[in-house]
């Protein structure tokens, strides 16, 4: 019973902890689905109708992030937006390693784990900042369900420029033909 306590119990944590890893990248959506919802309670919206509100903010402040990321060709602004949401990734990740350590560790040992910490909330914000970067909403394009994917639109763009190569390429011969045949006339 002892062995299979200690099985399920780590097997728990670690469940527990790539949860916390996978999430991550849910941060600021939740943040935002929270600070509305407690406004729209503190306003008189009731239980339900601030949970609806900020259930909708969290989706739409998701959303909006998302398709900004995928619509826009800025890499700027692409970095931009990713940061926007690896930074609260960053902050949330490095206070739940804070807050186990706490707990689960003597306070001399976990000073001795800042480092590890600070690692790890690190690799909390580029996880978050690769997994919004690579995770597009499905289905936008340039006419609304063109690309089912940004890896599909990548393929179509690179398809497209090998094609305007190819085209400009071939005019470029006829050029020369032309200005060879008229050489010969001459």
């Amino acid at each position: 019973m002892l062995a299979l306590g200690l099985v399920l119990n780590t097997l728990g944590i670690g469940l527990f902890c790539w949860l916390i890893f996978v999430l991550a990248v849910y941060a600021l959506p939740f943040f935002v689905a929270v600070t509305v919802g407690m406004l729209a309670f503190r306003d008189g919206a009731g239980v339900f109708g601030a949970l609806l509100i900020g259930i909708v903010s969290g989706a739409l402040t998701l959303a909006a992030g998302q398709l900004t990321l995928t619509v826009s060709r800025s890499s700027t602004l692409r970095v931009a937006i990713a940061t926007v949401f690896a930074v609260p990734a960053a902050i949330a990740g490095y206070q739940v390693v804070f807050a186990l350590s706490q707990r689960g560790a003597f306070a001399g040992l976990a000073r001795g784990l800042r480092l590890r910490r600070c690692a790890l909330h690190r690799r909390h914000g580029m996880g978050a900042f690769d997994r919004f970067r690579e995770d597009p909403p499905v289905g936008l394009g340039r006419s609304g369900g063109e690309y089912t994917s940004t890896s599909s639109y990548r393929r179509h763009a690179r398809a497209m420029r090998l094609r305007r190569h190819q085209v400009q390429q071939a005019r470029t011969e006829t050029r020369l033909n032309e200005r060879g045949a008229r050489l010969s006339e001459r």
